[in-house]
Parts: structure tokens; C-alpha cells; sequence
């Protein structure tokens, strides 16, 4: 296995963002090709199958899919990373276990793994080879928990870490797992009143109620919320400039605003009239290390499974 990865640490925001919107038209792309496709909040990712490509075709196909021009490829290639044999399957397991997430130890990077792999089965992408060291990262992350061996961390806690205003109401942009997990993140921190914005017309459900936001009713939403957080990822922002300056126009307070997706919830203008706390802000505010011990287990037991792949072949 291989992986070509585009992830914070290495690669711009704008190219991350540029990615995530392409990734359907890659994968199109790809049909001869046995791969799983991950896309969360800080990363692009493709884990492909040994001899059903090379890496070089799928970073061509990638520049491709973004429409970049041919004298950008160097620099664009300079900001993905390859990886293969036992470095890949490290990689993925820290991937897996939170390792390297902007909240290191973060627990819904091993959900996003397994709904990208589950995906990857239902379209039979998945090869034996890839199975085993997909089940080999989800049952690492598992025993890591089980042990007590990752910090209990999360974005919207780390964004919210130096706020000391009391947040009673919050509007979550997103009815999916994630925008979920955002909702009951913000109940555990006493947060009363929860307002959604379904970009699909889904409802979302939540097991404490939560009035529904649409985009007939958004603006007057904003003006009763403290807090907004992106946590979808639409394909056209949703909170846009026009709508913070009818809230100042008329004497409104504008939430705190929040934006975790990559492809942005709030628009990119909105800054330059209110603060937007936004992904880069949090991963250039908070630089956890993972636990040593943490480390030393998941290194250990890739190199095993490396082995014993290299050893059956």
C-alpha cells in the first residue's frame, strides 16, 4: 500500500480546500484504480493498493482533477507527501488514533477512517491488502482507548479554550456525523439552546432538541445565537458578508463565528469585517505532541504487520 497525502502540517489551506472540492471528480477519475479516499476538516488522503498504479500517475491525476496549470505542478507536488510499505501503515494508524490531528488524540478521526473505508467496501475499492491494514489501524485506535493512552481532545474545545464569554446558544451549520458531534461537544459545556442549518433539508436529530434553521430564517437566527460553527463543509458559504453587515446595519450583536470545514461555511470576506476563528487559526494556536508511549505502540505494531505482509508475499 501507498499513500499521497495532503494534510495540514505540509500543505496549504487554499491547496487543502482546493483538493476537497476536486476529490469527487478524482475519484471518477480512478476507476481502474483499488483505493480508499480520506476527507475530514485538516486533510485529503488516497490509500491505494500496491500495483494498481504509481504514485506519480495519481499526483498527476490529482493536479489534474483541481484544473491547476502545468507550471504549478511542481510546486503542488512539493506539497503532498508519499508514502509506502510500513511508513504508510503508520501513517494511516496515526492517522486513525488522532496522532495527527490539529487536536492530537481527537476520537472522531477514527470514526471519519472507518465511514471512508466502510464507503470504499460498499464501492468495492478495497483489496484484501488494504482491508487488513484498515482493520489493523481501527483495532490500534481501539486498544489506545481501551488503555487510556490518547488525550481526551477536540477542535471546537481547543477554538473555545480562551473564550471566557458565557455561550448559552449556539447554531451548528451541518445536520451530518460531524455537525452532530459538534452539538453534543457544546451540551456537555452547558450550552442551553441549539440552533441547525441544513444545507440538504435534512433535520438533524438530536437526543436534546434543536430548532430548525433555513435559509429563509438564517439571518433572524443569527441574531439570537452567542455562537456559530461551521461543521459541514457546503459548497457555497453560508454565513456571508452581507448577512454580518445587516446585523451591524441594524444594531445586532454578530456571534462568535467558528468555521471547521476546509471548503468554508463562512465566507472568506466575513473576516475582513468580524473575527472568524478558523482552521489555520487553531492549528497555528495549538501544537500538541502526542503521547510518547502512544507513539513507540503504534510504531511497533506497523512494523509487525509490515512483517508479516512482507512475510505471506
Amino acid at each position: 500500500m501507498f499513500v499521497v497525502s495532503a494534510n495540514f502540517r505540509r500543505t496549504s489551506w487554499q491547496t487543502l480546500s482546493r483538493l476537497a472540492d476536486a476529490l469527487p471528480a478524482l475519484e471518477e477519475r480512478l476507476t481502474d484504480v483499488h483505493f480508499v479516499s480520506l476527507s475530514t476538516c485538516n486533510r485529503v488522503e488516497l490509500y491505494v493498493n500496491s500495483g494498481c498504479t504509481t504514485p506519480d500517475r495519481l499526483l498527476s491525476e490529482m493536479a489534474e482533477a483541481c484544473s491547476l496549470p502545468s507550471e504549478s505542478l511542481p510546486d503542488f507536488r512539493a506539497e503532498l507527501m508519499v508514502l509506502d510499505g510500513v511508513d504508510a501503515i503508520e501513517h494511516l494508524t496515526r492517522t486513525t488514533c488522532g496522532l495527527e490531528a490539529i487536536a492530537v488524540g481527537e476520537d472522531e478521526v477514527g470514526g471519519q477512517v472507518r465511514r471512508a473505508y466502510s464507503e470504499a467496501i460498499k464501492l468495492q475499492r478495497v483489496t484484501p491488502e488494504l482491508r487488513r491494514v484498515f482493520d489493523h489501524a481501527l483495532k490500534i485506535n481501539r486498544d489506545l482507548r481501551k488503555i487510556d493512552e490518547l488525550p481526551d481532545n477536540d477542535l471546537v474545545t481547543l477554538a473555545l479554550d480562551d473564550v471566557h464569554a458565557d455561550i448559552r446558544s449556539v447554531l451548528v451549520i451541518g445536520t451530518g456525523v460531524y455537525a452532530r458531534e459538534v452539538h453534543q461537544i457544546l451540551h456537555a459545556r452547558g450550552v442551553t439552546e441549539h440552533w441547525n442549518f441544513s444545507t440538504s433539508g435534512r433535520r438533524v436529530t438530536l437526543p436534546f432538541g434543536s430548532h430548525r434553521v433555513t435559509q429563509s430564517t438564517l439571518l433572524d437566527a443569527l441574531t439570537k445565537v452567542d455562537l456559530v460553527i461551521g461543521a459541514t463543509g457546503a459548497s457555497e458559504p453560508v454565513v456571508t458578508a452581507e448577512h454580518v453587515r445587516i446585523l451591524q446595519r441594524t444594531g445586532h450583536s454578530v456571534p462568535m463565528l467558528i468555521d471547521l470545514t476546509l471548503t468554508e461555511d463562512i465566507a472568506h470576506d466575513v473576516s475582513a469585517l468580524t473575527p472568524v476563528t478558523r482552521l489555520s487559526d487553531i492549528a497555528s494556536a495549538h501544537q500538541v505532541s502526542a503521547p510518547l508511549q502512544a507513539e513507540s505502540y503504534v510504531r511497533l505494531q506497523s512494523q509487525l504487520l509490515h512483517h508479516r505482509m512482507t512475510a505471506v508475499a
